[in-house]
């Protein structure tokens, strides 16, 4: 059987065997009633008084002179043959598929077949025991769940072998229900070794999790060298590797389609709990992909395969390494991630929202609720303010908002700009670690 993790190796390009003069001619693009014309001919000459028939300007060798015209073909018909032994050895100019159909070249798809085999080996097929459930997945549903303990299906990929830490979604490792972990955690490599995994932690806002194996690994991937997903360009080759729908090992390819995107979470009815800053692709992600690696065309890891939108094709997401890294550290850390508080909810201005209020400009955001237990509602933050700058920086819209808290820490101190009660208003706030029961 072959290695189910390599691709088909690309077919040698075929070398033109040698052609008689007539076969030299270009290929036409498209095939035409009209016979192929000689590619080595020189122009044809009119014949004196203009529109008649033309013969050709290349003179023959004269037929009283059979010797010379068997010197003179000699001569051609060796010249063309190494003509064509030449272009021969150098294969065809543009290779199969062309620019315009996905490869540029033996080249490319080669490296891409090197990138499959420098990360496969750290990525792992994930067996889990959960609890009874009769609701699924909240971002990639589980093959074959049924009644009585579930058996979940996912994918995780090492990323520090000499710790035996692996990465996965929180999903593949929580029954969605109840919020409880998988009881069981087994990894299976692809030539078949078996590790018992015991889970280090999990965060629900994130959809990311910790996993250590119970032996050192056989390889561990590389890590994209990228400060987040902003430094991917849209439409550079991803590579995706899991285990969709039990399949084990199986490798798909598409491109990086955006950056950025926000994902809402199937289960979440209001709305509020959306993936943040997710990589959009067109590789084929499939249930049991969870958690498995997203790579670019040098093996290394650019993000942690996720969630999907089912209603359409070539819509799949994925956490960029480096923000599942940094949320893997925390885990490691103390078991959970601090994320900063402000405590308020928060709606975009609009023109209508502006006219309403009686806004300067659509700068900032209306605040539309405020915790009860925020450093916002301790600072007298209401309903009907609106938050136009934080630490100076002008605010644009919600998104801009929650992109700015996030870079923050919890403890740290902040000035949100407000126009509060008709008044401008500048007031401090600490922030503080997000409640658990936040979503």
């Amino acid at each position: 059987m072959n290695d189910p993790f390599s691709f088909p190796k690309p077919e040698p390009a075929p070398t033109p065997e040698p052609s008689p003069p007539q076969s030299l001619s270009p290929t036409p693009q498209t095939q035409s009633a009209t016979p192929m014309r000689a590619a080595i001919m020189v122009p044809e000459a009119p014949l004196p008084g203009g529109s008649g028939p033309t013969t050709p300007a290349v003179k023959t060798p004269s037929p009283t002179n059979p010797i010379l015209a068997m010197l003179g073909g000699g001569v051609l018909a060796c010249a063309l043959i190494g003509f064509g032994m030449i272009l021969g050895g150098r294969g065809p100019l543009i290779a199969p598929g062309g620019p315009s159909g996905g490869f540029s070249g033996r080249g490319e798809q080669e490296r891409i077949v090197e990138a499959v085999a420098k990360v496969a080996p750290a990525v792992m097929n994930i067996d889990t025991e959960l609890a009874p459930s009769k609701g699924s997945s909240e971002f990639l549903p589980d093959p074959g769940a049924g009644q009585g303990p579930r058996a979940g299906k996912g994918t995780g990929v090492i990323i520090d072998r000499e710790r035996a830490i692996m990465l996965t979604n929180a999903h593949v490792v929580t029954d969605p229900q109840s919020g409880v972990g998988a009881k069981k955690i087994e990894v299976t490599t692809r030539d078949g070794q078996k590790f018992s995994g015991k889970l280090i932690g999990r965060d629900r806002s994130s959809d990311v999790a910790v996993v250590r194996l119970s032996k050192k690994p056989p390889a561990e991937a590389k890590l994209a060298p990228m400060k987040s997903g902003d430094d991917l360009q849209i439409g550079q080759w991803a590579i995706a590797i899991g285990n969709p729908f039990a399949q084990a090992n199986t490798v798909t390819l598409g491109v990086v389609s955006a950056v950025g995107r926000s994902v809402p979470v199937p289960t979440s009815q209001d709305g509020k709990h959306q993936l943040k800053d997710m990589i959009q692709t067109d590789a084929a992600i499939n249930p049991g992909n969870s958690g498995g690696p997203l790579c670019n065309i040098n093996g290394e890891v650019i993000g942690i395969n996720t969630a999907i939108y089912g209603i359409g094709t070539g819509l799949g997401f994925s956490i960029p390494i480096t923000k599942a890294k940094a949320i893997a550290d925390q885990l490691l850390a103390k078991g959970r991630v601090d994320y900063p508080f402000l405590g308020i909810g928060t709606e975009t201005i609009t023109d209508t929202l502006k006219a309403e209020f009686g806004l300067p400009d659509k700068q900032g955001v209306l605040v539309k609720d405020v915790h009860a237990k925020s450093p916002a509602v301790s600072a007298g933050v209401v309903e009907g303010d609106v938050l136009r700058a934080l630490d100076g920086q002008p605010i644009k819209s919600a998104d801009d908002l929650e992109a700015q808290i996030a870079k923050k820490k919890a403890g740290d101190t902040v000035k949100i700009e407000l126009w509060h009660e008709g008044a401008k208003k500048t007031i401090p706030l600490k922030l503080i670690r997000k409640p658990d029961d936040v979503t």
